[in-house]
């Protein structure tokens, strides 16, 4: 059997949600189980789905049905569906099974007015946030799909996946350029960003460092400039900054477009208020020869 894949399934909820009914005018509190279906190709951000252990742990604090958090659902135009609580929605399918608890419900919160690319959106937001939250590729991959359905804003976007508006630019200019290479929004859709980075460097990327990989390879250099340099990094930046430019002149200009530069940018400007991007007029992403090349 053919599985279906992400973009295939995008419009199949969208001709729902054309097709279907309206959202009903009483906006439940709580459904039952098998009023609510799940979509987690379109909504599961997680690469490994739902895990056991985590699923057979909530289900004990299930009692009576309810839960200290609410499951979000998004109406289809032909049904509820799961934009986040997938491990709290398994919960209670296994609480049911195991129990033998029929008519069990689920508290749920109800987005209301939701298109479909906005529940998306919600759901990344949301996942982002939890306690357990997904990992910085997961965050990058929601990331793409929703450049790829061209949904937000650049602070929009920061703000649903976590990704920094610097490499939302870099994203976005690269989706640019492989559609003026003829490559389709579908094919585009279904593909990991990693993967995305790849088709656009032709081969170019040698070698081709998995994030895992380039993470490794980042902690042992870390490591490296402290041993030699130490303090002196901190305390003489300007000489650091002069270090790296007679090293390489581009150097300083493709790091200040970095990934890591612009999460520290946006944490920096979270913690000041001052927006250094703003100020010196830096625009990441928007030149092809600019992008982050790890």
């Amino acid at each position: 059997m053919i599985s279906e894949t992400k973009f295939a399934a995008i419009e199949r909820l969208q001709g729902e949600l054309a097709r279907g009914e309206a959202m009903p005018p009483s906006v439940p509190r709580s459904l039952p189980l098998e009023a609510i279906r799940e979509e987690p190709i379109v909504f599961q951000p997680r690469k490994d789905g739902v895990d056991p252990e985590r699923v057979e742990k909530i289900s004990q604090d299930v009692n009576g049905g309810v839960l200290d958090e609410q499951i979000h659902v998004w109406w289809s135009g032909m049904g509820w569906i799961v934009v986040d609580g997938h491990h709290r929605m398994a919960a209670y399918r296994l609480k049911a099974d195991r129990d033998g608890e029929k008519g069990l419900k689920a508290p749920v919160k109800v987005l209301i007015g939701h298109s479909l690319d906005q529940a998306m959106a919600v759901a990344s937001k949301l996942n982002s946030r939890e306690k357990d939250p997904i990992t910085r590729e997961e965050k990058m991959d929601s990331a793409w799909v929703l450049i790829c359905r061209d949904v937000g804003s650049k602070k929009e976007l920061h703000e649903w996946t976590g990704i920094s508006q610097g490499q939302i630019g870099i994203m976005r200019a690269l989706f640019k350029r492989l559609r003026e290479r003829r490559k389709s929004p579908m094919r585009l859709m279904g593909m990991t960003w990693e993967n995305a980075r790849l088709m656009d460097k032709k081969g170019k990327l040698k070698p081709e460092w998995s994030p895992e990989q380039e993470e490794a390879m980042a902690q042992e250099w870390g490591r490296k400039l402290l041993k030699a340099l130490g303090e002196k990094m901190r305390m003489q930046p300007e000489v650091l900054a002069r270090a790296i430019q007679i090293v390489s002149e581009e150097l300083p200009h493709r790091l200040i477009r970095s990934d890591a530069f612009h999460d520290g940018f946006e944490k920096a400007k979270e913690t000041t208020g001052f927006d250094l991007l703003e100020a010196e007029g830096i625009e990441a992403g928007g030149d092809k020869g600019l992008e982050a090349d790890f």
